[in-house]
């Protein structure tokens, strides 16, 4: 779980005094707050007061929720502007925990003017919030390693807004700073979101009035959430992206080409809006370590992970349920945003989503999601990809030849399951690893025994795919990460996977892997299952491993710890 420092102007948060326990509306607090100062009180008082009660609250559930998900976090106050305060407040943070690797900057301040209204003061402050806060932040942080650079830019840098000239100005610069930092910054995903307005924060009912009046519609707050994590999880993409709410009309406006994620609609006019439509849940399933025995093979840092091979194999089956007479052919773009995490003695209720067909050529494309409930019964989205189906299973291609000269890896496949991967006895698919050098590794792995055999109520007698040799390529990875980077790696995302055969043979596969692309923390590969006869089973190309060396610690916390604190 990644530590997060969180830093706004708000003070730190106090203990609330006991005159404001049970109070919660705006109108109840400020009469209180009346009661206490008594009549020489003005109303800006009364609204500070409240506004600082209102903060502290936020910061206060921000901060327990995040904990509640099993994150250590901290909050500072400090003004983004001072870039010694920025300093002297990050480095002891930084001696805590680390080298920041993640960097998300989101202030933002409004002063809305006409240009011949606007004051100096009220530029710099809107300007210097923004830009040079952003510069304060990444002086303090350094020369670290960052693996993601997001900006919170705003729609209005693109087609502006009357009385917001500053704003405008700030944001457009956060965005060509992003086009500078992402060609400097190898292996880091930096981008810019230009937000439209959020169902939330600043906007308030009256706003929303205006931006419905102008067709604007606002992003909801859950989905919104979701698609940040869909854009940093991007290794690649645009540096700005602009994001509007469903069924918004975007100003008709010259603009450089904009492009968003997540079901992008193009206008035609050099941008594109996101939409967020929940897709419709195909099925259900509860799990945990009882039902999905499986899962206690599968375990890291004290607590049960879905291996992202049973999430491919859940997804392909939610995609076939609607479309009897097709085929599975393959995945394209699995990326998983948040692991489904099972405490010890806890249950997860997960839920399977899957879009209509939509025909490409001779295939069909299918959109799946894995979500489940989150906590306050806010959907939290897991994984997705688009799952190919077909009438046909694809022609194979020619396996890959692994180079001559790879070396043999002197250690026995017991030693590496004791000392490099985390996985327990059900999990074990690698039989051998034969050679692994900088080109590659090569290894051979078992099949699955019938689903039956792994979970209770299994959703099909038989597998799609085959989750135990899919993991096993995945542990290949791992194992080659370790031997020739020397740190451990766990999967991020991958480009494509097709299956040319409708089942796995029961003798099992030879896996070859073929190294792409290394770049700092991330090792691009493409990985071949091949039969004993030569003949290509599968084939998974553009296969990220996100190297980490803080993984070294979980991965041998590799057994379910009952004495973990659990999710509230």
């Amino acid at each position: 779980q990644p530590r997060l420092i969180l830093m706004g102007r708000s003070p730190e948060p106090e203990k609330e005094p006991d005159w404001l326990i049970g109070l919660n509306s705006e109108a109840e607090i400020k009469r209180a707050i009346l009661t206490r100062a008594g009549p020489s009180v003005t109303p800006q008082e009364v609204q500070a007061k409240f506004s600082r009660i209102r903060a502290g609250r936020e910061i206060r559930r921000t901060i327990e929720r995040i904990s509640q998900a099993g994150s250590e976090v901290a909050y500072r106050s400090a003004d983004v502007r001072d870039a010694d305060a920025i300093r002297r407040t990050l480095a002891p943070l930084v001696d805590e925990y680390g080298p920041v690797t993640g960097l998300v900057h989101g202030a933002g301040v409004l002063a809305d003017r006409n240009i011949e209204d606007k004051s100096d003061d009220d530029f710099a402050e809107v300007y210097g919030t923004k830009v040079g806060g952003l510069r304060s932040v990444l002086k303090a942080i350094g020369e670290t390693s960052l693996k993601a650079l997001v900006l919170f830019s705003s729609s209005t840098a693109r087609f502006g807004r009357r009385g917001q000239v500053d704003y405008a100005a700030a944001n457009e610069v956060l965005n060509k700073v992003a086009q500078a930092e992402a060609a400097e910054r190898e292996g880091c995903r930096v981008v810019s979101v230009n937000w439209g307005p959020w169902d939330g924060g600043m906007v308030t009912p009256g706003l929303k009035t205006v931006f419905a009046d102008e067709r604007i519609e606002v992003i909801g707050m859950q989905s919104g959430a979701a698609y940040l994590l869909d854009e940093i999880a991007a290794s690649e993409g645009p540096a700005e992206v602009l994001v509007l709410g469903p069924g918004s009309e975007i100003p008709q406006v010259g603009s450089p080409a904009v492009t968003g994620r997540n079901g992008a609609d193009s206008t035609g006019n050099g941008v594109a809006a996101s939409s967020f439509a929940e897709l419709p849940t195909v099925f259900e399933r509860t799990i945990n370590t009882e039902t999905h025995q499986f899962m206690a093979s599968h375990v890291i840092g004290g607590r049960a992970v879905l291996p992202a091979a049973m999430t491919l194999e859940w997804l392909a089956h939610g995609a076939l349920h609607g479309n009897p007479g097709l085929r599975f052919v393959g995945v394209d773009d699995l990326r998983v945003f948040k692991g489904v995490v099972v405490h010890p003695d806890e249950s997860m209720r997960v839920r399977i989503c899957a879009d209509k067909a939509q025909e490409r050529g001779d295939e069909f494309l299918v959109v799946a999601e894995l979500c489940s409930g989150g906590s306050n019964g806010r959907s939290v989205l897991h994984a997705r990809a688009v799952v190919v189906l077909a009438a046909q299973a694809p022609q194979a291609g020619t396996a890959t030849t692994p180079p001559g000269d790879l070396p043999a890896l002197d250690q026995s496949i017991e030693t590496i399951y004791a000392e490099t991967l985390f996985h327990g006895p059900e999990m074990h698919g690698l039989l051998a690893v034969e050679s692994c050098g900088d080109a590659g590794l090569v290894a051979r792995c078992r099949v699955a025994p019938p689903p039956a055999d792994w979970m209770e109520e299994p959703v099909r007698s038989r597998w799609i795919a085959d989750p135990l040799a899919l993991d096993s390529g995945l542990q290949a990875m791992i194992v080659w990460t370790s031997d020739r980077v020397g740190e451990l790696s766990l999967p991020s995302r991958f480009t494509r996977y097709r299956q040319f055969v409708p089942a796995f043979p029961e003798g099992g596969a030879r896996i070859v892997t073929d190294i792409r692309e290394q770049t700092n923390g991330k090792v691009v590969s493409d990985i071949d299952w091949i039969a004993e006869d030569g003949s290509l089973l599968a084939r998974l190309e553009g296969y990220e491993s996100v190297v980490d060396s803080s993984l070294s610690k979980a991965f041998r916390q590799n057994r379910l710890d009952e004495s973990a604190p659990t999710k509230a």
